[in-house]
């Protein structure tokens, strides 16, 4: 086995996949990368036995064969040569080794048989397909992933909803104190209706092979897995086997108080009032009046923060407070596309709708919170 490739080729995707190996290695040939030589056709495949990345390129191909090297090894090596060279790799006749060569530089990395690679099976059962464009998912991805859970013991909150139904593919996330969803028209069979949670690892790698992609992205979702596939990169995750909260019902539908703000004013104001708010518990209060609206916070220590923002619009009158975990309601004005923000309350007492004028599907939800005196 023997093949010739520039850096630039094969360098990006290395380091890609390598990402995506096990970094515990808790066996030693999930720390390698799977090279497979057929033609001129090199396919490169990395693993942690939940998730798997695959990549084909072209190369000048003598001789095919498998084989697994160190991935971390070999994205530094390569990260070190010069962007412009031009490198042979050749598997010993063994196969216990692979030599690299760089003009005057060589390497050479010990092997892993192939046969001990843990690759991913197919999808099981008839597998639904859908189709989107790869940059409106990324903003989907974006404008909700922030929401999901982080090591909480409901498993199935740590992960991002996708729930396909009558064409549109709506995308959630929430941890039971926020929530944020966006949606969007699909591709797929008419009668696709389902709901599968990808772990937030999987969301992690797609965000990243979306990332300046212009092609469309497919999604097919089993009963176990999804693969979803980018340009010449094929994914497959495990999926979380739960049942997601029904996140309509989380969802206020009667908020007749709405403001309109602008985000970066608004943001700027959250930031600087956290600097003093509680540590633990991040809460800031915020206190509509009269074209304004301010946010409030203190700490044990009775240090105080005030800041008033000026608000483009609102839709009612008096005044209106509430108490919010500052940290989350910046992250819902971080999603917005517009510059602008529509917050939408009920009462003091109940959770705050955020929206986006620019954008008729993204919506974030924070739940209200109790601030000490």
């Amino acid at each position: 086995m023997k093949f010739k490739v520039n850096k630039s080729v094969i360098y990006p995707v290395v380091s890609r996949i390598s990402a995506v190996v096990d970094r515990k290695q808790t066996l030693d040939i999930l720390g390698n990368l799977a090279l497979e030589l057929s033609g001129n056709a090199l396919t490169i495949t990395g693993t942690d036995n939940s998730r798997q990345l695959t990549n084909t390129l072209e190369v000048v191909g003598a001789g095919d064969g498998v084989v697994t090297v160190p991935a971390k090894k070999l994205s530094a090596i390569l990260h070190a040569l010069d962007n412009d060279s031009e490198l042979s790799f050749t598997m010993s006749k063994d196969g216990s080794s692979v030599t690299l060569t760089a003009g005057k530089s060589r390497y050479k990395l010990a092997t892993i048989d192939f046969t001990n690679f843990p690759k991913m099976e197919a999808l099981v059962g008839t597998p639904a397909s859908v189709s989107v464009e790869a940059s409106r998912m990324a903003e989907m991805l974006m404008a909700t992933s922030y929401a999901m859970a982080r090591n909480d013991v409901r498993f199935f909150l740590n992960g991002l909803l996708l729930d396909i139904k009558n064409s549109v593919l709506s995308v959630v996330a929430t941890d039971g104190h926020r929530l944020a969803k966006d949606y969007a028209d699909v591709q797929c069979d008419a009668d696709v209706s389902l709901q599968v949670i990808l772990p937030r690892e999987a969301v992690e790698v797609m965000e990243s092979l979306l990332k300046g992609a212009d092609s469309d992205v497919n999604i097919a979702l089993g009963e176990l897995s999804a693969e979803v596939s980018v340009g010449r990169y094929v994914f497959r995750t495990k999926l979380i086997d739960g049942k997601f909260p029904d996140y309509e019902r989380v969802i206020p539908k009667d908020h007749p108080r709405s403001v309109t703000v602008d985000a970066s004013e608004f943001s700027g104001a959250l930031r600087r009032s956290l600097i003093l708010a509680n540590e633990q518990y991040r809460g800031v209060s915020l206190s509509l009046g009269e074209g304004t609206i301010k946010v409030d916070a203190t700490n044990p220590q009775e240090e105080t923060a005030l800041e008033t923002v000026g608000v483009e619009s609102d839709s009612g009158e008096g005044e209106l407070g509430i108490g919010l975990n500052g940290e989350y309601m910046l992250s819902a004005m971080r999603a917005s596309k517009s510059g602008v923000v529509a917050m939408c309350f009920k009462d003091g007492n109940s959770p705050v709708v955020i929206t986006d004028p620019g954008s008729d599907t993204h919506l974030s939800v924070v739940m209200p919170m109790r601030i000490g005196s």
